[in-house]
């Protein structure tokens, strides 16, 4: 029961951060912003209250929500460009 009283608030707060991410899509609604905007959306969308909530339990979803495609671009580049340079080193280390 634990679990899948878990996973349903888990799939609540993703929920939450793709509507807020799909309403404010280039620029999101600005660092930390999302949990100021929780009780909005849960009463917008239907959704029971939650009286605890820090953040979306998803990276991706949250950058999103809170930084839009611009963020989620930034956040691409970056883990791109750390897989690359371990990558190289791993390479330089190997000859």
């Amino acid at each position: 029961l634990q679990i899948s009283e878990t996973f349903y608030a888990r799939s609540l707060f993703l929920r939450l951060a793709v509507e807020v991410a799909l309403d404010n899509p280039v620029f999101g609604v600005g660092p930390g912003s999302f949990i100021r905007l929780v009780p909005t959306y849960q009463r917008l969308l239907g959704l029971p209250d939650s009286s605890w909530v820090d953040n979306a339990n998803n990276f991706y979803a949250q950058v999103a929500a809170e930084l839009g495609a611009a963020g989620v671009l930034l956040v691409g580049v970056t883990i791109w460009l750390f897989y690359r340079s371990a990558r190289d080193a791993r390479r330089s280390e190997l000859t």
